[in-house]
């Protein structure tokens, strides 16, 4: 109800000015002049005419052309005439508008000359000059405000692109996020059955273990099940359709991150990694780790290049593995295409894990936080 409300309300504001200045300027004087019938007359086609405005959009010349000619007989629907005449300039660009504009000025100045009883040439002069006018001005006011839409709509299409544009990209990178997690767990979940198999054939076939032998044979493949298990339920949430095979080599982990913050300070960058980290997390956590730290490094190489990077990581088994990448934002940062899909990459990855990550300026720097859980739920 409250909807159609307001999508009568710009109607009304259009109706009831044409109606009032239609009645006051054309109708009240032919009941002061006695003429009851030809005001009857002329109220019925207001009436009419402006209920026929509905259909302005749909046929627009069809509407313009039958209420110019009703004109004739009811030059009082001039008004009316006038506001089809608008629409019709807004919403067409073709010789049609400069044909029924000749239309509304023959027949306006016809209906004025009809309803004259006795009219001079000035009479019609005024007449064809008054709605040459009105007809140029209407005309050249419609095709404005049909540019303008025209212009507004291509603004609007072209804004939804480039939003649909950003949310495809941001699911392929959440995509692509999972199913770089799932080769890495193919591969770790790999190697841990490959070792269950090798120690549980060995106390198959090897009577000749001693007791030690057997008891840490059993413990390495209890410990490599446990870790298989938790590496399986990540895998059952995460795990995507791939292109690609596996990768051949081990996925890094935060032991391999002192190498990658070397690599950075050989190339120039200024990087400080502060380790404060109370034990060795799961490998899984230990590579979501690293590869946030890895790509926000990146991107503080790539959007603000020569400035320091501080690394805090921090945690333990009772409070999880929490990690902090700051650096100050540069005065002129760099922009590239694609920019921001990998920190989409990296929000997808730490959510998949059941951590949460904030990244954005605060006090001046740029400041990636995560937090993973020690263990996977």
């Amino acid at each position: 109800m409250e909807r159609t409300k307001r999508a009568w309300l710009p109607e009304a504001a259009r109706i009831v000015p044409i109606a009032f200045f239609t009645v006051v300027g054309q109708l009240l004087p032919l009941g002061l002049e006695g003429r009851y019938w030809a005001l009857a007359a002329n109220a019925v086609a207001l009436v009419l005419g402006l209920v026929a405005m509905r259909w302005r959009r749909r046929h627009p010349v069809t509407l313009t052309v039958a209420l110019s000619v009703l004109m004739l007989p009811f030059p009082s629907l001039w008004l009316v005439s006038g506001w089809a005449y608008l629409s019709l300039a807004t919403h067409l660009r073709t010789r049609a508008t400069v044909l029924v504009g000749l239309l509304v000025v023959v027949c306006f100045t016809l209906g004025t000359v009809v309803e004259s009883e006795l009219p001079t040439p000035s009479d019609v002069a005024g007449a064809v000059v008054l709605s040459g006018i009105s007809v140029v001005a209407l005309g050249a006011l419609g095709s404005y405000l049909g540019s303008r839409r025209r212009e507004e709509a291509a603004i609007q299409a072209r804004l939804e692109l480039a939003e649909r544009q950003q949310r495809l990209e941001r699911e392929n990178a959440k995509a692509e996020e999972r199913n770089r997690i799932a080769r890495e767990m193919h591969d770790v979940l790999a190697h841990k059955i490959t070792l269950i198999s090798l120690h549980a054939g060995a106390l198959a076939y090897r009577d000749d273990l001693a007791p030690d032998e057997v008891r840490q044979a059993g413990e390495t493949i209890r410990a490599s099940a446990h870790d298989a298990l938790a590496e399986l339920r990540m895998i059952l949430g995460q795990l995507r359709q791939t292109d690609g095979g596996a990768p051949a080599k081990p996925q890094p982990t935060l032991a391999d991150l002192p190498a990658l913050v070397e690599g950075h300070r050989e190339a120039g960058h200024q990087v400080v990694l502060d380790d404060r980290l109370e034990a060795e997390p799961l490998q899984t956590v230990s590579r979501h780790a690293y590869r946030i730290a890895q790509e926000a490094l990146t991107n503080a190489a790539r959007h603000a290049p020569g400035t320091p990077v501080e690394i805090v990581i921090a945690g333990g088994p009772e409070m999880g593995l929490s990690l902090r990448i700051s650096n100050p934002l540069s005065l002129v940062a760099a922009t590239s295409p694609g920019a921001g899909l990998g920190l989409v990459g990296l929000e997808e990855r730490v959510d998949l894990a059941g951590g949460h990550m904030t990244a954005g300026e605060v006090d001046g720097h740029f400041v990636v936080d995560a937090w993973l859980a020690w263990a996977p739920a």
